[in-house]
């Protein structure tokens, strides 16, 4: 038995006028039921943004399109290690291309990382429910038009910043001169902006015992 969707069923009224035999009209009223299939599952998409993806490397659509199937009224795509594994079986990729993919649609501001294994499509360029909740979800995330920008030109802004930010993270060492991160820094004098790292302050702490 092959699988049937379900129907909506429609009411048509159609007025009909006719002459009986003595010449006179008579008015008639059908009714006629239609069916329908119901309407599949959609998400919606905004134009208004959809340039913003016009450069964002094709090899993501298909990861983007599967994950935009599990997106829930909430807006919320949920996955687990089960899901993903599904996910990569049905695209024919292996798990950590499939992570890969999906870390740079999040760099590429085309999806939003709620939590760990919680992620929410970009309410720009796409939505799912009421069109309350929607704008709700872009207030609530500081929706801000993507007109100008680009898929490239996101994922390249934060790759900067990441690495501004790294840069900012690390000093040099004032013994050894190599880049220490925060982390390994002992001795930090901000006046100066000079550091003594673990492995020179610890040396030298054993040389002092050592001349002792």
């Amino acid at each position: 038995m092959g699988y049937e969707l379900s129907q909506k069923k429609v009411i048509q009224v159609a007025t009909i006028v006719e002459n009986d035999a003595n010449g006179n009209q008579v008015v008639k009223e059908e009714k006629k039921v239609v069916s329908y299939p119901s309407e599949p599952e959609y998400i919606k998409v905004y134009i208004k943004d959809l340039l913003y993806l016009k450069d964002m490397p094709q090899r993501l659509n298909p990861v983007l399109q599967s994950l935009l199937a599990c997106m829930s009224y909430k807006n919320m795509i949920v996955l687990n290690s089960s899901i993903k594994q599904i996910l990569s079986d049905k695209l024919k990729l292996s798990v950590s291309s499939f992570n890969h993919s999906l870390t740079e649609l999040v760099k590429g501001e085309v999806l939003i990382r709620k939590m760990t294994g919680c992620y929410i499509p970009n309410p720009a360029l796409f939505g799912r429910g009421a069109w309350k909740d929607i704008c709700d979800l872009r207030l609530e995330l500081n929706y801000t038009s993507l007109e100008g920008r680009t898929f490239k030109t996101a994922f390249e802004y934060r790759k900067e910043q990441k690495e501004k930010e790294g840069n900012l993270e690390k000093r040099q060492c004032s013994i050894c001169g190599e880049m220490v991160s925060e982390g390994d820094q002992v001795y930090y004098d901000k006046a100066t902006n000079e550091c003594q790292c673990r492995a020179c302050v610890q040396n030298a702490s054993k040389d002092t015992k050592d001349a002792i």
